[in-house]
């Protein structure tokens, strides 16, 4: 595989960096796909290094990127002491040692076989974490304060008293915090699941099938992206604009960007 001109120019500046497979890509630090390697005949080198890679990479999850995460996305939830979402890391925890252990020697067709077994029930947990997910969110009750019901016309006639307009401040601000506190709660469903899809992701490298992982995630990430909205509009309900919902936004295009480089994907541009 080789890459453009500018393309071997920022991965020099490590301004990129290759992500290997059956096609190998530049991606920037945020893990956005830039260019895609074009084929050549010394295709054979790419398969060879694979499962270095996966090695590399898992070691890479593990140890920078998701600690990061956790860190960053946990604040005071303690959600990590629950039995039940311990019982989901756990589940993690023993797929990414298995395949790591796998990936230290060559990927023969048993291999691929164990590995697909692996990604099978990674995709399970998802869609359990997706369905828990939806299910915490529907018993989020989230309805505008009373003045915020009335036509806009009559609302602004009454929060002209200072008095009402005062009162009315302090009611949307505890409604706004009680609905940030709510939806904190669910952090840990869309960071076990964006685990689930990147360590679904390596073992697809070494096995040599991301494209197909690609566009097998598709509808998945669309599911996703209709909880991200679902987000998005509690939050309106009280004019509150959810902390995170760009960094999930974030996250299902980039998992988009995959599914669009894979063949057949149906997903729009």
């Amino acid at each position: 595989m080789t890459f453009s001109a500018e393309g071997q120019r920022l991965l020099g500046l490590g301004q990129l960096s290759i992500m290997n497979g059956q096609r190998p890509l530049l991606v920037d630090s945020a893990g956005k796909i830039v260019e895609i390697g074009r084929i050549t005949p010394n295709i054979a080198l790419v398969a060879a290094s694979v499962t270095s890679l996966v090695v590399a990479t898992a070691h890479l999850i593990a140890t920078r990127d998701l600690i990061q995460r956790i860190e960053l996305l946990q604040h005071n939830v303690n959600w990590l002491i629950k039995a039940r979402q311990i019982d989901q890391w756990a589940t993690f925890e023993r797929i990414f040692y298995a395949a790591r252990e796998i990936c230290a020697r060559p990927i023969d067709e048993t291999a691929r076989m164990e590995l697909w077994r692996m990604r099978q029930e990674l995709r399970e947990q998802r869609i359990r974490l997706r369905r828990e997910w939806q299910a915490k969110l529907a018993e989020i009750k989230i309805e505008p304060l009373w003045v915020d019901q009335l036509p806009p016309n009559v609302v602004e006639g009454i929060l002209r008293n200072p008095l009402i307009r005062k009162m009315y401040d302090d009611a949307l601000v505890r409604e706004q915090k009680k609905t940030t506190q709510a939806l904190d709660q669910t952090l840990s469903y869309p960071l076990l699941i964006e685990l689930g899809w990147r360590l679904e992701h390596v073992l697809a490298v070494a096995s040599q099938t991301e494209l197909e992982f690609g566009m097998s995630i598709s509808n998945e990430v669309e599911e996703v992206a209709n909880i991200v909205q679902t987000i998005a509009e509690k939050g309106q309900r009280v004019k509150l604009q959810y902390w995170l919902v760009e960094p999930y936004n974030e996250l299902v295009e980039r998992y988009r960007q995959l599914s669009r480089w894979a063949p057949g994907s149906a997903l729009p541009a």
